[in-house]
């Protein structure tokens, strides 16, 4: 009979340690069979008289002799305080180019990092990781040692650096702007603060962009994209070549300040205009950047009516005799000028002509020349002669005829006005039209050119004082009748006057 395997086991080392592993030995001998178990359940692949144990446990093995016949071995407590350091990523652990993840030790000595399987030679409790691979911890206390788990760090690349294309010139006005689109993607952010694929820029400066992808990664930003902004020229002001109140017919030149080029509101396009309406005119001016002003304050001009053709009222005839003269004059007004280069209102005409003026009202305004009045200067008659109708020596109580040579009128130093004068010494009257003869008391009445027809009458009439030199005739019979005075010549007034009849031719 075969004697049973010793129940002993032997372990290499302490059961209880904090390294890696312990090696279990059960007895030996000639075709034993072994069947080693932890905390009761067979463990694979221990068949071996040793078992190389590295977890906690009840191990023992179950030994068979060459007989068949069974002994169980003694049972081992194993306590295997193995040391695995705990590693943790302080962010996204698959991240961005550029970008990093911090990974942590829960030990603060004793760490040693590696990556991919290499020692990094980093030490420290945290460790920056900035590109992809495996990374874990190594921590050896001196008794106790053990890798921490892996983590595994991917890096997703950037996006392409985008670029700007403009939609129009990058130089431009105040008041202009121009369209800035980048490349594709899935976001953008552009130095403005913007985060639209496109923006408007109305402002001079360098504008970028960044894009973001659909892993969140931002590009490098853009090659800059320079705007030019140039100000618009100063607001001109327009400056008129006089009076922006002008007379029909005239005109006023606006001109703006010197510049590139220009655009009245009329349409015009050159630095200065001439205007002759009525109006209010404005102007922009362009620069040399091609920049366009604000149009100018309105230059209002206004156009005042001609006054009417003036009408010359002389005071007297226009056919004056030589030495004379017509005064010619016009309504009042600002200003007067005459054909002959008078200023006045009114001239005195004593050259024959045609005569004309203009009138300025007060606005300046000169009319068209009035209708020409015509002036006729006629030559003085032939200096007169006397001739005497007899002596003209004659004693107190005589008289003499004076006769003027013919003409249509006349002017004696006395007063007189008939071509006939008689003349005695006592300041009678005579009358000698019918050849009569009868003398009319107290008053010499001078004039016996004027007639008149009157009525028969006997009764007084008051007469004006402009009849006293009157000579009056009824016509209707052979009879004249003579005006007398009943009442003294005292320049009153009137006189009463009555008729008295004449005979005369026989009668």
């Amino acid at each position: 009979m075969d004697q049973l395997a010793d129940s002993i086991v032997t372990a290499s080392g302490p059961t209880e340690f904090c390294i890696s592993s312990v090696d279990l030995q059960a007895a030996t001998g000639t075709g034993y069979t072994y069947q080693w178990y932890q905390d009761g359940s067979p463990v694979s692949g221990g068949n071996a008289s040793s078992l190389h144990v590295t977890t906690s446990g009840d191990y023992f093995a179950e030994i068979y002799n060459s007989s068949g016949c069974l002994r169980n071995s003694e049972h081992t407590m194993v306590n295997a305080t193995l040391l695995i350091p705990v590693i943790t990523a302080g962010g996204n652990t698959t991240f961005c180019q550029g970008d990093n993840v911090v990974l942590s030790s829960d030990h603060t000595t004793w760490n040693e990092w590696y990556k991919d399987g290499t020692t990094t030679g980093i030490t420290t409790q945290d460790y920056t990781a900035t590109t992809a691979g495996v990374y874990k911890c190594y921590v050896n206390t001196g008794s106790c040692f053990g890798f921490s788990q892996e983590i595994a760090v991917s890096i997703n690349n950037l996006p392409s650096t985008p670029s700007i294309t403009p939609g129009g010139s990058t130089t431009f006005c105040q008041g202009g702007s121009v369209t800035l689109t980048t490349s594709a993607g899935n976001s953008y952010i552009w130095s403005t603060g913007a985060t639209t694929q496109s923006i408007s820029a109305t402002t001079g400066g360098n504008y970028t962009v960044q894009v973001t992808d659909a892993n969140g990664c931002i590009s490098a930003a853009s090659s800059p994209m320079t705007v030019i902004l140039n100000n618009l020229p100063a607001t001109p002001t327009i400056t008129p070549s006089g009076s922006t109140s002008i007379c029909l017919g005239n005109s006023v030149t606006l001109t703006a300040p010197a510049s590139s080029a220009y655009l009245w509101s009329t349409s015009e396009t050159t630095q200065s205009i001439s205007v002759n309406t009525a109006g209010s005119f404005s102007v922009q001016v362009t620069d040399g950047n091609g920049c366009t002003s604000a149009s100018s304050s309105l230059a209002s001009v206004t156009v005042n009516n001609l006054p009417s053709a003036p009408t010359i009222t002389p005071n007297g005839s226009v056919a004056i005799c030589q030495g004379s003269s017509v005064a010619l004059s016009v309504p009042v007004n600002s200003g007067y000028l005459w054909s002959t280069g008078a200023t006045t209102q009114s001239i005195n005409a004593t050259a024959a002509g045609s005569y004309t003026v203009q009138i300025t009202d007060a606005n300046g305004c000169t009319s068209a020349s009035s209708s020409p009045v015509t002036v006729t200067v006629n030559s003085l008659p032939a200096t007169p002669s006397i001739t005497p109708g007899g002596t003209t020596t004659f004693c107190q109580g005589g008289s003499v005829t004076l006769t003027a040579s013919v003409g249509n009128g006349y002017i004696w130093s006395t007063g007189a006005t008939i071509q006939k004068y008689f003349c005695n010494h006592r300041r009678k009257l005579y009358g000698s039209d019918y050849g009569c003869k009868r003398m009319y008391k107290r008053c010499l009445i001078t004039n016996f050119c004027d007639s008149k027809s009157i009525a028969h009458s006997n009764q007084y009439s008051k007469w004006s004082d402009n009849f006293l030199s009157g000579k009056f005739r009824y016509t209707n019979s052979k009879f004249s009748y003579f005006l007398s005075m009943e009442q003294q010549c005292d320049n009153a007034e009137h006189y009463h006057f009555k008729f008295r009849k004449l005979f005369c031719n026989g009668y």
